[in-house]
């Protein structure tokens, strides 16, 4: 296994989720795994943050890790979201 189930995930998460490499890290951080669940779960990081949630809701209460990790992305990427429409709104983006 690659990550430690009886553990939170460190919310260094919440920035790689921000700056929009969260979901290949934890992609390519699940297919290494041994455990085929961490592998399926690695396919779900693909969907963005609906995957995410999904993650989040199915292994809240059974690896602790995973569940937090997923939080911390969708963290992340919903923080990414909301300073791209910020920039945006002021016309920065064109």
């Amino acid at each position: 296994m690659v990550w430690d189930t009886s553990k939170k995930a460190s919310a260094a998460w919440i920035l790689l989720g921000l700056i929009g490499i969260g979901q290949f890290i934890a992609l390519i951080y699940s297919l290494v795994s041994k455990n085929d669940k961490d592998r399926v779960f690695g396919v779900l990081f693909i969907l963005g943050w609906l995957g995410d949630l999904i993650i989040y809701f199915v292994e809240k209460d059974k690896d602790k890790y995973l569940s937090s990790m997923a939080l911390y992305l969708f963290i992340g990427e919903v923080l990414l979201f909301v300073v791209a429409v910020v920039l945006f709104g002021l016309g920065l983006f064109l």
